[in-house]
């Protein structure tokens, strides 16, 4: 019986770090970087946040070797997105894009490494 509960045990943590992607609970941040708590390694794949109690999802972004890469998303709880921002080196890039409940474009920032332009 023993071994049975410990081979369960053993399979859910196999199939806990082998999904698609990882919820913000599986990762932690050191030194600015994501890592994947079952591997102790710098992560690299999809990142999607939940809003709490709910499978309705808040931010999604990518990350490789352990920085943000590429465009991140995060939503307002109608599934409207709320905003929309291009990630280089773990660093803001380009033109982040803020939307209100409605889906309507309020407001665009320049990043350029990192840093706020205007």
């Amino acid at each position: 019986m023993k071994r049975l509960f410990l081979s369960l045990y053993l399979l859910s943590i196999l199939i806990g770090c082998n999904k698609k992607y990882i919820s913000y609970n599986d990762i932690e941040i050191k030194n600015f970087k994501f890592y994947k708590k079952c591997e102790g390694i710098p992560y690299t794949g999809e990142v999607k946040i939940f809003y709490k109690n709910s499978r309705k999802l808040t931010e999604e972004f990518n990350v490789k070797d352990g920085e943000i890469k590429g465009v991140a998303k995060g939503y307002y709880y109608n599934g409207q997105v709320a905003y929309e921002q291009n990630y280089k080196n773990g660093k803001r890039e380009g033109i982040q894009k803020i939307y209100n409940e409605k889906g309507e474009l309020t407001n665009k920032k320049l990043y350029i490494n990192g840093i706020l332009k205007n």
